[in-house]
């Protein structure tokens, strides 16, 4: 039984590898942005005072997004 199984997780991790996938890979970071021309910033914290001011849409991206598409970089009072 034990051979059988590490048999099928040999063959399990070997897929991945060849896919390219991890055994276990974290979750993107989620981070708020004001959906406004004039925001510059993402945002760790949704009740951070710089996220407050924003009049728009709040919008919920990964990190990565907020980064590569939206242009924002790091808020300095709450994703220090």
């Amino acid at each position: 039984m034990q051979s059988a199984l590490r048999s099928m997780f040999s063959r399990t991790i070997a897929i991945a590898a060849i896919v390219g996938l991890t055994a276990w890979q974290p979750a993107p970071q989620k981070v708020y942005i004001c959906d406004s021309s004039s925001s510059y910033a993402y945002h760790i914290d949704r009740d951070c005072s710089g996220l407050g001011h924003c009049k728009h849409r709040i919008l919920v991206v990964t990190k990565q997004d907020a980064i590569n598409t939206y242009g924002r970089q790091a808020c300095k009072i709450c994703a220090r």
